[in-house]
């Protein structure tokens, strides 16, 4: 978008942190034999909400690519409407980790991942019209019986209307997308020099 100056304001996104890493806190199991997008990419034809939104479609092919040090575990989509101005939400939750796992049992590994998706995040304009939360949860692998970590990222856009709320998720997600590879380069460079 082109704009001059004092024309156009730009609020940056509204992101929330929360570390969920109380025992008591519910977590998040994932099973053994999760769908596997890294190792049989056209199963993606499998999640029906990827096939019903590209933005989140490309969100889990760039994940799960060979370039992403990610793995996505689990997604889902929504959309609400209520009363009043920008009354229309579009909504999306993606639960994400780390490909190689033992990555996944580092406390620090999600907490620094969180904070830069955070900041990364907030640089983004969208103001009231975009909402993200990042969760850094407890989590079970049950594959290796392991008790680790995983993001949730949350994503809501608001509209007018719900063609309009699913645009401006649609937008939220490619600036998604834009930080979670930044961090993963960024990762794979730190292994880079620690090796």
């Amino acid at each position: 978008m082109c704009a001059r100056a004092g024309r156009y304001s730009f609020s940056p996104v509204r992101v929330k942190l929360r570390l969920e890493l109380d025992a008591e806190a519910a977590g998040l199991k994932i099973p053994a034999g999760v769908l596997d997008l890294r190792a049989n990419p056209g199963a993606i034809e499998q999640i029906e909400p990827a096939r019903r939104h590209k933005p989140l479609r490309g969100l889990l092919v760039a994940l799960n690519s060979a370039e992403s040090v990610f793995a996505s575990v689990a997604c889902k989509t929504w959309t609400t409407e209520k009363s009043g101005a920008e009354s229309a939400e579009f909504g999306s939750r993606v639960d994400i980790c780390f490909s190689v796992q033992q990555h996944n049992f580092e406390r620090s590994n999600y907490e620094s991942l969180g904070t830069g998706l955070r900041e990364l995040l907030e640089r983004e304009g969208g103001g009231d019209a975009l909402e993200a939360e990042v969760c850094v949860l407890r989590c079970t692998y049950q594959e290796s019986h392991g008790e680790g970590f995983a993001l949730r990222l949350i994503l809501t856009g608001r509209g007018e209307t719900p063609a309009q709320a699913e645009l401006r998720w649609g937008l939220g997600v490619a600036h998604l997308q834009q930080a979670l590879l930044y961090l993963s380069r960024a990762v794979r460079q730190q292994q880079a020099q620690a090796n």
